[in-house]
C-alpha cells in the first residue's frame, strides 16, 4: 500500500507523500479504534446536549481521560491532512469535522458506540490543534525541503 502512494504520486512532494503514507493507516487505525471494536449494543445510543462530559469531567477522571484521549487521537489527522491537501483556507477543518461526524453517525447506526456532540466537539479540538501545528511545519519544511 504504501509503495502504491509513492508510485502514484511521483510528482508529489516527498514529505507530502510520507504523510499520505501515514494518513491512510491512521484514518483506517482510527475507524477500528472508535467503531469495530465496540461491542454493539441493542438499540443507538446517543448524547446530544454539548458540554456534558466537560462538566462530568470536573468531578470524575474517566470523562477528564476520555476529553483528553479524544483531543489526542485527532491531533495528527488535523496535521496529516493539512499537508496532504496543502490548503490554507480550511479545508481540512471541514474533511475533518465531517470525518467525525461521519465516526459518531455510523457509531449510531450501527449500535457501536454513542453518539455524543462533546466527541465531535473534543475531535475537532484535535484537528484544529493538528491544523495550527502544520501552519508553521509548513513553513519549515518548504524552507528545508524544497521540490
Amino acid at each position: 500500500m504504501f509503495a502504491g502512494v509513492f508510485l502514484i504520486a511521483r510528482r508529489v512532494h516527498l514529505f507530502r507523500r510520507i504523510c499520505l503514507s501515514l494518513l491512510i493507516p491512521y484514518i483506517f487505525l482510527v475507524i477500528v479504534a472508535t467503531i469495530i471494536t465496540r461491542t454493539p449494543t441493542e438499540s443507538p445510543n446517543a448524547v446530544l446536549t454539548p458540554f456534558v462530559s466537560f462538566k462530568e469531567a470536573l468531578t470524575n477522571d474517566f470523562w477528564d481521560f476520555e476529553i483528553k484521549a479524544n483531543i489526542l487521537m485527532f491531533i495528527p489527522f488535523g496535521f496529516l491532512l493539512s499537508m496532504v491537501i496543502n490548503r490554507l483556507k480550511g479545508f481540512p477543518l471541514l474533511v475533518g469535522f465531517f470525518f467525525s461526524v461521519t465516526i459518531e453517525a455510523i457509531q449510531y447506526f450501527t449500535h457501536r458506540g454513542v453518539f455524543e456532540t462533546d466527541d465531535i466537539i473534543t475531535n475537532f479540538m484535535g484537528i484544529l490543534i493538528g491544523f495550527i501545528i502544520f501552519v508553521p511545519a509548513k513553513m519549515i519544511i518548504d524552507d528545508y525541503l524544497p521540490l
